[in-house]
């Protein structure tokens, strides 16, 4: 049920009247076991803001892992300096927040930001009400990429945390999406991922598929 709890969200974001761009991915695991990845990102573009939302559903013969991320940046200066808000769920039973800064460098065909968070572990421990707690907090610097050439697009974000107190260690993940346009909504690619908790072997999933612009 959790799979359709997180398709059935973003579907409902979909139909937001002001949702800016919006894709849909549906891929296969290419390497290890049958697994299809379905995933729905949202984003809009202000004059000084950015807004993120991404919902997506890994389902195997094991279940399935919902995942959802919400972001927002804003700035009130010229310089590309955004303050950051974020909220993660891993498998709708794993919650954390994120707050700090992002510094955006431009590119010819596009941008790097780098973001470094403090990321907190705690928000919605169990079912209870949201408490924070200090031994839940933990430091994050994150890498984001996006750049298209036209004849493709590559995006990125590579996250490398610390280990809070509460039990949780540190660790690193990174997401490379490549795609190649065939038409204005039609794209086939690749998204390669990459998961390390620094206390066992790193695990690398590549997933093949289309992104549908709509």
């Amino acid at each position: 049920m959790k799979h359709i709890i997180s398709i059935a969200a973003a579907l409902l974001l979909l139909v937001v009247p002001a949702r800016g761009q919006a894709n849909l991915h549906i891929l296969q695991k290419a390497n290890g076991g049958p697994q299809t990845h379905i995933m729905v990102d949202i984003s809009k573009v202000g004059e000084n803001s950015f807004t993120y939302a991404l919902f997506s559903d890994d389902i195997s013969s094991q279940g399935n892992f919902a995942y959802i991320q919400l972001f927002h940046e804003q700035k009130f200066w010229e310089a590309p300096l955004f303050l950051h808000a974020e909220y993660r769920s891993y498998g709708l039973d794993s919650h954390c927040i994120y707050l700090g800064v992002a510094y955006d460098f431009f590119t010819s065909h596009g941008m790097i930001a780098i973001e470094p968070l403090i990321r907190n572990n705690s928000f919605f421990p169990g079912n209870r009400l949201p408490v924070l707690s200090v031994d839940g907090s933990s430091m994050q610097l994150s890498v984001i990429t996006g750049h298209d050439w036209g004849w493709c697009n590559l995006n990125s974000f590579t996250d490398i945390w610390t280990a809070p107190r509460n039990g949780s260690g540190a660790g690193c993940y990174s997401e490379a999406w490549l795609y190649f346009p065939l038409n204005d909504w039609l794209q086939l690619g690749t998204i390669t991922c990459l998961g390390w908790d620094f206390s066992s072997k790193p695990q690398l999933s590549i997933f093949l598929g289309a992104k549908f612009n709509m």
